[in-house]
């Protein structure tokens, strides 16, 4: 009866057990001058890439002239986007198929750039993650396999252990009775 309960309660954390989320990482801010006269293009971006989902660069900006901003990962793609009209926000984005395996520390530049003279440059540092979740449920789907076979295998210690006792309870009871009879 115990053992019906304890599998049923196996069997309904597994199915009922909400998908396993890893912490987002919290985008990051940077500022860049685009201007002599306190012009400026506020960058936010992930810190992570994450394989198959879209790597997107929020851009707002307050610049006197028209510039261009690029957006360069080293040795894999470049993006441009216009900066024009005085202020505006606008987004850069790069596919999920970007990158197909887990890099760390892949250098990333932003420019500011009047026509082909660059205005000011910054670089940063990005991870290539592959996604959280499928890592997680995975490792968390393993451990669970593992301790049910752990908890099967004392169950069949227990029974065992059991098994041997009762026996060695019949065998002292025989003796007992050939030694009355003796």
């Amino acid at each position: 009866m115990v053992k019906e309960k304890i599998v049923g309660m196996m069997i309904m954390m597994i199915l009922f057990t909400p998908g396993v989320e890893g912490q987002e990482p919290a985008d990051e801010n940077m500022v860049m001058s685009c201007d002599d006269n306190e012009g400026v293009v506020s960058i936010r971006y992930n810190p992570v890439f994450e394989i198959g989902e879209e790597w997107t660069v929020y851009l707002e900006w307050n610049c006197e002239n028209d510039v261009d901003f690029v957006v360069e990962i080293t040795d894999t793609e470049n993006r441009t986007i216009s900066i024009t009209n005085g202020s505006g926000e606008d987004g850069i984005v790069f596919p999920g198929y970007t990158f197909y395996e887990e890099h760390f520390n892949i250098l990333v530049r932003f420019w500011v750039m009047n026509d082909d003279e660059e205005i000011r440059m910054q670089e940063i540092y990005i991870d290539v993650n592959k996604t959280a979740p499928d890592d997680l449920k995975n490792l968390w789907i393993a451990m669970s396999i593992f301790w049910i076979g752990i908890g099967w295998y004392m169950k069949y210690m227990y029974e065992k252990k059991e098994n041997i006792e009762k026996n060695i309870r019949a065998l002292k009871e025989e003796t007992g009775e050939d030694e009355k009879k003796n």
